[in-house]
């Protein structure tokens, strides 16, 4: 059975990724395609550059399961660091979504408004990274166990071998190598590295989309 996935603001494909993982492995043939403003020279499935909104309105219809992880500046913790504001794009992406009748997740970071999101973070998947991230789910999916874990997060620069704190991957932090084997991205850069959701987030999330949908008519439409 084909499935056609349209991964909007895809970033290099962290969430691509482990959507291909987990709906292959339940038997589906699945072509992605990403759709971002700036140049992804190393997303691992087609790609198209452009406006994300302007091309789902074009071609949308041609898909049967939604992504979208829209820019998270405006929601972010260093918003106020940057001192600047940012669009968002959230809503405009969950009305045309909704409107589409599709299954769909609309992923970002925490405080942003989402509605009914399951929490994900590194260690729900045995990965030594702290940061939560927030998901939108059409038909909705429960959030597994809280994370738990006595350690604390480590200084942004510290390689992750050099302690036994929690590692968190952001702005110009040190082992990329490092980084990019715990989070399975071994194709990404330290900047790509440094905005992406691991696969191993949404390829758990592509097992719940099919427990859920497998019990209801929009399951035909995959």
């Amino acid at each position: 059975m084909n499935l056609k996935i349209l991964d909007l603001f895809c970033g290099a494909g962290g969430a691509a990724a482990g959507y291909f993982q987990g709906f292959s492995e339940a038997g589906f043939s699945v072509d992605i395609t990403g759709v971002d403003i700036n140049h992804q020279p190393r997303y691992p499935f087609n790609c198209c550059q452009g406006d994300a909104l302007e091309f789902f309105d074009r071609h949308g219809h041609e898909f049967n399961f939604l992504h979208a992880s829209p820019p998270c500046q405006k929601h972010s913790v260093l918003k106020a660091v940057a001192g600047k504001e940012y669009p968002c794009f959230i809503e405009a992406t969950r009305g045309r979504f909704k409107a589409s009748g599709k299954p769909y997740c609309i992923e970002n970071v925490v405080g942003a408004p989402l509605e009914f999101p399951i929490t994900l973070c590194g260690l729900n998947f045995g990965i030594p990274m702290h940061g939560h991230r927030l998901f939108e789910c059409r038909p909705i999916i429960l959030s597994p166990p809280r994370c738990q874990t006595n350690l604390k997060t480590q200084k942004c620069g510290r390689k992750p071998e050099e302690t036994r704190l929690l590692a968190r991957p952001a702005g110009h932090f040190a082992g990329l190598a490092i980084y990019r084997q715990a989070m399975g991205v071994p194709w990404m850069s330290q900047s790509e590295i440094a905005q992406c959701i691991p696969p191993a987030f949404t390829r758990w999330i592509a097992g719940q989309m099919l427990n859920q949908l497998s019990n209801c008519d929009i399951y035909n439409r995959l």
